[in-house]
């Protein structure tokens, strides 16, 4: 179906669907939408098509999925304001994500990729989420040096990967920090200007909150979001 969208508003597409651009600007999380270009939305996942100007997109949908209109943009402010104090950082930018399950890290971290690769910086990715990860098999943590905008890290293809071999990293600490710092040092000899590490879910208790400060000082985080 094709589906008019006027300027300053964003269609919201729950997969799984194809998306085409016919006609206008649009945006997805900063990324440019190319016209005439077939654009999945996966299963379970959500994609904000923000438009810059009035847009007609060809929607194809699947079972389950949905659409729906908004006024505005659905990126928060605060996702904005965190995104500009860290692109502008002094010298090369190692960001941390770090959230619950669910709570929006691989949206987030893509937003900050694609506001990097605005800039020109040399921008890599790493994804530690073991249960839920884009780059790679789950039970892995992947990386990847970026050469263009994402919509969904699950579409790019992954440089490098080290097997941990859980989907949760209780129990397999160590493992995941010796992967982090290997891949971080990867990115460092590709010359990456801003990296983005996206974390897993395992955010409640003590050791929890011990592992990821052990996360950022081994990888000498820049800025934890």
């Amino acid at each position: 179906m094709n589906r008019t969208v006027d300027a300053g508003k964003t269609l919201l597409v729950e997969g799984p669907a194809s998306v085409k651009l016919i006609a206008g600007r649009s945006n997805v999380l900063g990324a440019p939408v190319p016209k005439d270009i077939g654009i999945i939305v996966r299963r379970g996942r959500t994609i904000p098509f923000e438009t810059d100007e009035t847009s007609i997109f060809d929607v194809v949908m699947g079972e389950n999925s949905s659409v729906d209109e908004v006024s505005g943009t659905t990126i928060p402010e605060s996702w904005t304001t965190a995104a500009d104090e860290v692109v502008h950082y002094n010298g090369p930018c190692i960001v941390l994500v770090i959230g619950d399950t669910d709570s929006g890290k691989t949206t987030l971290s893509t937003f900050l990729v694609n506001s990097a690769l605005k800039l020109g910086l040399k921008t890599a990715l790493i994804d530690a989420d073991l249960g839920q990860a884009d780059l790679g098999p789950p039970t892995t943590i992947g990386m990847t040096v970026l050469t263009d905008f994402i919509m969904d890290p699950f579409t790019i293809k992954t440089r490098d990967a080290h097997f941990i071999g859980l989907t949760n990293p209780d129990g397999s600490t160590d493992l995941v920090l010796s992967a982090l710092a290997k891949l971080k040092t990867k990115t460092q000899s590709a010359s990456a200007e801003f990296t983005v590490i996206n974390t897993d879910g395992w955010v409640e208790g003590d050791e929890a909150a011990r592992f990821k400060v052990s996360m950022s000082e081994t990888i000498l985080s820049s800025a934890v979001i």
